[in-house]
């Protein structure tokens, strides 16, 4: 059998499974573990679990470390310049918004003659 352990994103419901290797780990505990994208800080959500290998998605990885204070840090530093680009850009969009919506108002007026008009074409 093999122990893997259930890991939550604070982006993500889903939980992912993770390799212990080698670390005494439980439920509630912080971890940084590898991922297609790098390394990222997750929450163990789960306890250990063991698994038959031949039922095992290959390949699972590894949980790196226990996350220290630094990387609590970072995480939370993460997280608020994560929301502070998240409000820029929906400001951007916004303001986009709004100039796209002034930008097609006056360029249809420019097409189109009032109704009733008897006149057609461009002004």
């Amino acid at each position: 059998m093999t122990d893997v352990i259930g890991v939550k994103f604070c982006d993500s419901s889903r939980i992912y499974y993770f390799l212990l290797n080698g670390l005494d780990l439980k439920k509630g505990i912080e971890v940084i573990v590898d991922t297609e994208k790098g390394h990222q800080f997750g929450k163990i959500v789960t306890d250990v679990i063991s698994v038959d290998p031949e039922k095992i998605v290959a390949p699972l990885r590894n949980v790196v470390r226990i996350a220290t204070d630094d990387d609590i840090k970072q995480n939370d530093k993460n997280i608020k310049d994560s929301n502070q680009a998240l409000l820029k850009a929906k400001e951007f969009v916004s303001s986009l918004n709004s100039l796209f919506a002034v930008s097609i108002s006056l360029s249809l007026s420019s097409f189109f003659l009032p109704f009733g008009n008897s006149h057609s074409g461009v002004r």
